[in-house]
């Protein structure tokens, strides 16, 4: 995803029919896996069962994730708000709905370290957003009233005010967490 480069997805896509066509030439080995280590695997009272995957689903799945990546690399490309919140809303609305990983992955480009997509601070985007709705072309969107520094000037005014509304949209956004390198979290 840091490379927002859909080729590995695509390999990964035009791998997965020679698999298809190579399955008959493998066969299970249920002894791989057993209940003992699903019961020490499984976080929750009581056990929850062993879940069995049949080639056929876990192949769709595959199939539905790369391409929900691939999908996902488009919503990338910054081009408003508007559009961003377009291609979030259709990408995560899918039947059936993407997997955990694609919507976490979502969650995690949108806002991150107070910047949209990894690239627009969280202010550009909150005008583009006001430009757009409510505020073409308005007084309290332009740049110029962030140089002003004489506190009674109007502008002054304005931009402070603009200022306090980004700081307090910043402080809603959640933060990514981060743990030192020698303290993990407890389940990993």
């Amino acid at each position: 995803m840091q490379s927002r480069s859909a080729s590995h997805f695509s390999s990964c896509l035009s791998q997965l029919d020679p698999i298809t066509e190579s399955v008959s030439l493998g066969r299970p080995v249920p002894e791989a896996f057993s209940w003992k280590i699903q019961r020490k695997l499984a976080s929750t009272v009581p056990p929850r069962p062993m879940v069995k995957i049949s080639f056929e689903d876990a192949l769709a799945h595959l199939k539905r994730l790369c391409q929900d990546a691939i999908d996902l690399l488009e919503v990338l490309d910054y081009s408003g708000p508007h559009n961003l919140k377009v291609a979030v809303w259709t990408l995560l609305s899918r039947k059936p709905q993407p997997s955990v990983y694609i919507r976490s992955l979502v969650q995690s480009m949108i806002m991150s370290n107070t910047m949209v997509l990894g690239a627009v601070p969280v202010k550009k985007f909150l005008y583009d957003e006001l430009a757009e709705i409510v505020l073409p072309s308005s007084t309290l969107l332009q740049a110029n009233t962030d140089e002003t520094e004489m506190p009674t000037d109007p502008r002054f005014q304005i931009a402070s005010h603009m200022d306090a509304f980004v700081k307090r949209f910043a402080q809603c956004v959640p933060q990514p967490l981060s743990y030192p390198s020698d303290s993990m979290p407890y389940n990993c």
